[in-house]
């Protein structure tokens, strides 16, 4: 089964696939490039969704075991996550 975030991640792997995949080079440098460029906000951002969804779950009761479960990670990396390291 498929879900919302299966669906999100596989639009952003499609994304990069579809930079990979244009033919031009020069297009595909460019892309790339500004890929690059943009990757350390990137992945500010998604470190930042991640703990927001964290301390949200954690609102709502979960522990950092369960949440960690969730993700395939330990309850004591769940506390750093929330505490943004």
């Amino acid at each position: 089964m498929v879900d919302a975030a299966d669906r999100a991640v596989e639009g952003v792997r499609a994304a990069i696939r579809a930079v990979e995949a244009l033919s031009d080079p020069m297009d595909r440098l460019r892309a790339a490039s500004v890929l690059l460029r943009e990757w350390p906000d990137i992945h500010r951002t998604v470190r930042e969704v991640r703990q927001q969804a964290v301390l949200t779950l954690q609102r709502q009761g979960l522990s950092n075991a369960a949440i960690g479960r969730l993700i395939g990670t330990s309850g004591q990396r769940v506390g750093q996550i929330a505490r943004g390291e």
